[in-house]
């Protein structure tokens, strides 16, 4: 119980200090870009500032409310000789009764467990009986109690929809950890056994990293911001000359603006950004094919997923304009 205790408090404080500096470097990149280019067409880029809030349905709404399971006093002495009744009494504790998700739900799986191995070595008919219907009970709630883990937990919701920063270029580990702590959280389900270390350690990982989070915020300023470039560049197209020496130098300028800080730092972000959403994507599809997950949480990720397809467009387009005039101008991307 202490344990619960003490996770309770910790999962209060946040680790954006961690991440949301570094992160930061996103937003800093994507404005200098703007402004070199418009100082080279000596035109003022109107900005504004990027919407990339992420809003978790409320906690009220996922969680599923389990009736509880009640046991007469008689029906309790009579599996005594069970250890599954110092499950059951420490359920009816003061700090038994608000469990986290995490703890409830491996205390379900031992509950199960144990009721299980008590029915195999129940002398009394009456008794396996109702050691039976409790097994039943058990068996059918489960499935919620691990929907409210995965739905209604604070480290999902934290990694999901931290607002603390962005992506940075990073590494390939990072990703792989955070991948193997959520497909472990989806897994649960199929497995028999629980390990309350791992599963705790699994949603730490998730808590610490927010790669989710800072992945869809990443991908979404991505979005505005390129796509407000790319308009920019559109408007000033025309005024952009391939005729002249001074024209030439101003192709130059462009050109080298593009290279520092398009080819240089943007894109290595969008790389990442690509890379992280095609590794996840397979245990968020898995989610949402799953029984039971509540609509709203199946409406938050299919539009995090919607944005991906709307970013990668975004970047396709300013690509393209930059194809464009290079080829107008007879121009190399590079050198």
């Amino acid at each position: 119980m202490w344990q619960n205790l003490k996770r309770f408090f910790t999962i209060v404080l946040t680790t954006s200090c961690l991440f949301g500096c570094i992160g930061d470097q996103a937003s800093r990149d994507l404005k200098e870009y703007q402004q070199r280019l418009a100082n080279v067409v000596e035109a003022d880029f109107e900005r504004s500032e990027p919407v990339t809030t992420l809003t978790y349905p409320p906690i009220s709404h996922l969680k599923i409310l389990i009736p509880e399971t009640t046991v007469n006093l008689r029906d309790f002495y009579a599996i005594q000789n069970c250890a599954v009744n110092t499950l059951i009494a420490q359920r009816n504790t003061a700090l038994g009764k608000t469990q986290l998700p995490s703890t409830r739900y491996h205390y379900e799986v031992q509950l199960l467990q144990g009721l299980e191995q008590c029915a195999l070595i129940a002398e009394s008919d009456k008794v396996k009986k109702q050691l039976n219907d409790w097994i039943e009970i058990k068996r059918s709630s489960l499935p919620q109690v691990w929907l409210n883990l995965v739905q209604t937990s604070q480290e999902v919701k934290q990694a999901f929809s931290s607002n603390q920063g962005y992506l940075n270029q990073g590494n390939s580990e990072e990703i792989a950890e955070f991948k193997l702590a959520l497909e472990y959280l989806v897994d649960l389900s199929n497995q028999t056994d629980v390990e309350i270390e791992k599963l705790e350690s699994s949603l730490n990982t998730l808590r610490q990293t927010e790669l989710a989070a800072r992945l869809w915020k990443t991908q979404l300023l991505l979005k505005q911001e390129l796509s407000a470039t790319t308009a920019f560049l559109i408007n000033y197209d025309s005024e952009i000359s391939c005729s002249n020496a001074a024209n030439k130098q101003q192709l130059d300028y462009l050109k080298n603006v593009f290279q520092r800080y398009f080819i240089e730092r943007i894109q290595p972000l969008a790389g990442v950004v690509d890379k992280s959403n095609y590794a996840l994507a397979p245990v968020f599809n898995e989610l949402l094919n799953t029984a039971g997950i509540h609509p709203d949480f199946k409406h938050y990720l299919r539009l995090r997923l919607s944005e991906f397809e709307e970013y990668k467009s975004a970047m396709h387009e300013h690509v393209m304009f930059w194809q464009s005039l290079f080829k107008r101008c007879s121009l190399s991307p590079q050198g």
